[in-house]
């Protein structure tokens, strides 16, 4: 217990993170007091907007990817990363709070924990109470939170999408492609990469999650917001409606601008 309340003090140092200020003991137990942090949660942003602005999301998501970065370097877990436990501040920082079920981890070595979660955006190794515990927990609850924040849809449950995969069935999962395709690709293969079912799929750390993170928002703005329309058009039902229609008025056109002609000649 020493260890993690060292842990948990050392997290007033890190960025994007609500700032332990006070840590009390009673009874045995161990009660943190943290900063108030003014603004929105991302759980209230998704219901009155219904999806998140791209930009806005990749914003958000390297403001939270760098606090998990740090919880991780100091050998914790966050293990309750959701909507409703990141804050937006007016500025548009996205803050990281509530590390009630925060809890230590260490590599390659079974551990029990207290089966804490919400369902759905947990990983499916954090059912089982007990396992090989690693940042990749936290980084398939980030992906399930921006999943739902960028297509207004709460994830399916995770242990229902494993069952599903191991008997050779489809993923419940839908694409983010198909859902909004006004998604630029890079920030679809950010989130289906962090919420694949096993945990030696996913990112193994959030170091690479924040590289790719840095290069989708390179994408974007060399690209240019049009391109973020055109480059998802590509596969989904959406986008091939678009472009049938494209060239169905281009032949009308076509049409019509031939019978001008052929008019005008004879």
């Amino acid at each position: 217990v020493l260890r993690e309340v060292r842990a948990f003090l050392r997290l007033r140092h890190g960025p994007n993170l609500a700032r332990v200020d006070e840590l009390l003991e009673e009874n045995d137990t161990f009660y943190m007091v943290f900063d108030y942090i003014e603004g929105s949660t991302l759980s209230d942003m998704i219901q009155n907007a219904g999806k998140i602005d791209p930009w806005e999301c990749l914003g958000y998501m390297e403001d939270i990817a760098k606090a998990l970065d740090f919880i991780h370097s100091q050998r914790l877990l966050h293990r309750d990363v959701t909507p409703n436990n990141i804050i937006i501040r007016p500025s548009g920082q996205a803050v990281l709070i509530d590390f009630g079920a925060a809890r230590l981890y260490e590599n390659n070595k079974t551990q029990s924990m207290t089966s804490m979660l919400n369902s759905d955006y947990a990983p499916p190794e954090q059912f089982a109470g007990e396992g090989h515990y690693s940042p990749a927990l936290d980084i398939y609850s980030f992906g399930a939170s921006f999943y739902h924040a960028l297509t207004g849809e709460k994830p399916p449950n995770a242990v229902g999408r494993y069952m599903a995969i191991d008997k050779g069935k489809t993923d419940t999962l839908a694409s983010l492609l198909q859902l909004r395709f006004d998604l630029h690709p890079c920030l679809g293969e950010i989130i289906h990469k962090c919420m694949k079912v096993k945990a030696e799929e996913r990112y193994p750390n959030m170091s690479e999650v924040l590289v790719k993170i840095t290069e989708c928002k390179q994408k974007l703005a060399q690209e240019g917001p049009s391109s973020v329309l055109g480059s998802e058009t590509s596969g989904s039902p959406k986008g091939e409606e678009i472009r049938s229609l494209l060239i169905l008025l281009a032949l009308i056109l076509f049409g019509v601008g031939l019978g001008i002609a052929l008019a005008i000649w004879l």
